[in-house]
């Protein structure tokens, strides 16, 4: 199947007009803007009335420029569709990704807005399956679990919620220890204080307090002896 042509809105000529506006095929919510017989743009439906569009409309400087600003709004934001069409994304994640693509700071930001409100995007969601994906591989700390969300562009409110919905079934001591002893496992010909370090270490970087790290390790390194 050949590539799909690219649209790119021409620059003002007064001397041609707008000679249609039809609905896009499979997809009601756009509309491709005619120019002098040949598809110029593709914008939002709902873009046509605030841009006050309509055929005949000479296609001046001041129509242009609407016209290429509304398309570039509406590429924008079905690039941030097949984007999230792909994985889950937070919104700070798809602006980040929609300005690597080329988007302006602006249209990427409208994009988002726009899926935010259509409920497309859900940071909360998102930071919900992600505390329970990090979870799931591997035991951790609130800490670890609110500094990855917190990354993400997710708020501090729905990053410590996401934590505490995901070690809601968890017993921090418990799964801490049962991390200290699979490291343990792994260092029985260190010496002991090294192979302390390197636990406490361990389970530092995974997010357990220090208090729960020290009483973790010690289970660990009493089942070891010596």
């Amino acid at each position: 199947m050949p590539a799909r042509r690219a649209i790119t809105p021409p620059p003002a000529n007064a001397a041609i007009a707008i000679t249609a506006i039809k609905v896009v095929r499979h997809d009601p919510r756009r509309v491709t803007v005619h120019i002098a017989g040949e598809a110029a743009a593709r914008i939002w439906a709902d873009d046509i009335h605030p841009l006050d569009l309509s055929v005949g409309l000479a296609w001046d400087d001041g129509v242009a420029d609407r016209v290429a600003e509304a398309h570039a709004r509406c590429e924008a934001a079905r690039a941030a569709v097949r984007l999230i069409s792909i994985k889950p994304r937070t919104a700070s994640e798809l602006v980040t990704k929609l300005r690597a693509k080329g988007h302006t700071p602006e249209h990427a930001k409208a994009a988002v807005d726009r899926l935010a409100n259509s409920g497309l995007i859900d940071d909360a969601a998102v930071a919900r399956s992600a505390a329970a994906s990090i979870v799931a591989r591997q035991p951790a700390g609130a800490r670890l679990i609110e500094a990855k969300l917190r990354a993400r562009g997710v708020t501090q409110q729905a990053a410590r919620d996401a934590a505490r919905d995901a070690l809601a079934d968890h017993d921090p001591l418990e799964d801490a220890t049962a991390l200290a002893r699979k490291s343990a496992r792994t260092m029985a010909s260190l010496d002991r204080d090294v192979a302390k370090r390197r636990i406490l270490g361990r389970l530092a970087r995974r997010g357990f307090d220090t208090e729960i790290a020290l009483a973790a390790t010690a289970a660990a390194l009493a089942d070891r002896g010596g």
